[in-house]
């Protein structure tokens, strides 16, 4: 079978691998879909803390059991796949937050993930819950965004995003267009999208938002306090690694107003200016987020397909796996909003 395989940092290759073979407990999976994420092109080209090489790539994976020796799952289901294999021990499980499992492994990070044409799921995994059945009324492409919903999910939630709250959310890639949705669909007073792009906020002006910004604006600051009658927003996100915390940028803080940091930093950008001072008095806060768990996953795939979350807009490009090198490049030129890799549900390969 055909595998994208990162050797090491820049040296991601196709190469034809054994069909893996099930094991005892757990099911084979033939992959259909899978989504390339901004954390692949990080990994492809500067590496990641959680990565291992050499490692298969893909982390966002939807496709048809072919073989199952468990009793949780048949041959022919439709299944999404959680990332993280969890101990379900550790405090961090006994805690209910899974996704800093002590001892967790990653599809596409620790162990082998979605790109490639078939994939082993191990018993534990299934008992670690990361097999969703994908709803009828969703395509193996819209299931795919399971995972990357589900860290939306997780973000409002440690932010206590709530309705009639306004949020600026800076970043206008896939994962800031899935905020924005997220936010539509719990009933935010006011969403505002920021950009430097002008073709990315030209594609989310399909997603019927407040206010869109172009932040190479002199004056966008003010676009946004006077969006907010001059009292700021109630939640900031940075679905960007490229943006600055600076003063600026905490002065568009309503009181109680809070950042969420959803997107890891790039070099240089990881040190933050706060005035302690306002966020005392103002009551503000600065929020952490990163991944989601199996329950978010399970949260994300019901909106999905209550139409919550009208997720099929925002696919720009479907691939073979044999074009990844292509959809690499248009994903890191910021040429596309979202890439699926798409195979057929047949096959034996």
């Amino acid at each position: 079978m055909q595998a994208a395989i990162l050797n090491e940092k820049k040296q991601l290759e196709l190469r034809d691998l054994p069909r893996p073979k099930i094991v005892p407990g757990g099911v084979l999976i033939k992959v259909v879909a899978s989504g390339l994420c901004g954390a692949d092109l990080k990994m492809i080209d500067k590496g990641h803390k959680a990565l291992t090489y050499p490692r298969v790539l893909g982390h966002e994976i939807t496709g048809i059991i072919v073989e199952s020796e468990t009793k949780e799952f048949n041959k022919g289901d439709r299944v999404q796949i959680a990332p993280g294999i969890v101990c379900g021990e550790c405090y961090f499980c006994q805690q209910g937050i899974t996704n800093h499992c002590q001892e967790i492994e990653i599809f596409g990070f620790t162990v082998d993930g979605g790109f490639r044409e078939y994939i082993a799921i191990p018993e534990k995994a299934i008992k670690a819950g990361v097999l969703n059945i994908i709803p009828d009324n969703l395509s193996f492409s819209e299931a795919v965004f399971a995972e990357p919903l589900a860290c939306c999910i997780n973000g409002l939630e440690l932010a206590q995003f709530t309705e009639n709250e306004s949020v600026l959310i800076i970043g206008a890639g896939p994962i800031g267009c899935l905020k924005a949705m997220l936010a539509k669909s719990y009933g935010a007073k006011k969403i505002i999208l920021a950009d430097k792009l002008a073709k990315r906020l030209d594609f989310a002006a399909s997603l019927e938002l407040d206010s869109l910004i172009n932040v190479e604006e002199k004056a966008w600051h003010d676009i946004v306090n006077k969006a907010t009658d001059g009292r700021g927003v109630d939640l900031i996100v940075l679905a960007s690694s490229h943006v600055s915390v600076d003063h600026s940028l905490t002065g568009l803080l309503n009181k109680r107003g809070k950042i969420l940091l959803f997107s890891g930093f790039a070099d240089g950008k990881e040190n933050l200016e706060i005035d302690g001072n306002l966020f005392h008095y103002g009551e503000m806060a600065l929020i952490g987020a990163y991944g989601c768990t199996v329950k978010q996953n399970k949260k994300a795939l019901k909106l999905m397909a209550k139409q919550k979350i009208a997720v099929k807009k925002l696919i720009t490009d479907q691939i073979s796996l044999n074009e990844i090198f292509k959809g690499v490049e248009k994903a890191r030129n910021k040429e596309t909003i979202k890439v699926i890799i798409k195979e057929n549900e047949g096959g034996n390969g």
